[in-house]
């Protein structure tokens, strides 16, 4: 599996690789999440646009039927695009990441 993770704060846009093979389609996911998959449906990357997004890691599984080998390499690559964004996941488990501020403004400590 690959590894390559960026966000740019500038303009706000963040991928995730997970695999090396070749893009067949992106789809939409969610507000501001698209996914880029394979020929098999398999995960090769996740793009962020915005600030916050929501990484539902379980729902897409199910979904597409991912193995839990390659559920594992979606969280860690998405795991390592939420640490560039400096956010973390609401204490509630929507999978709704939020900007690190605003869990300081309400007096949380940051990871």
């Amino acid at each position: 599996m690959s590894d390559s993770t960026y966000y740019d704060a500038t303009l706000r846009v963040g991928y995730a690789q997970v695999t090396d093979e070749t893009v067949e389609k992106t789809i939409e996911y969610g507000g501001g999440l698209l996914i880029d998959l394979d020929r098999a449906g398999m995960p090769v990357g996740f793009e962020v646009l915005g600030t916050s997004a929501r990484f539902p890691i379980s729902e897409m599984g199910e979904k597409f039927s991912w193995s839990a080998d390659v559920m594992s390499g979606v969280s860690i690559a998405l795991d390592k695009l939420a640490r560039l964004m400096n956010v973390r996941t609401d204490s509630t488990g929507d999978g709704v990441f939020k900007p690190a501020s605003v869990w300081s403004s309400i007096g949380l400590a940051h990871a």
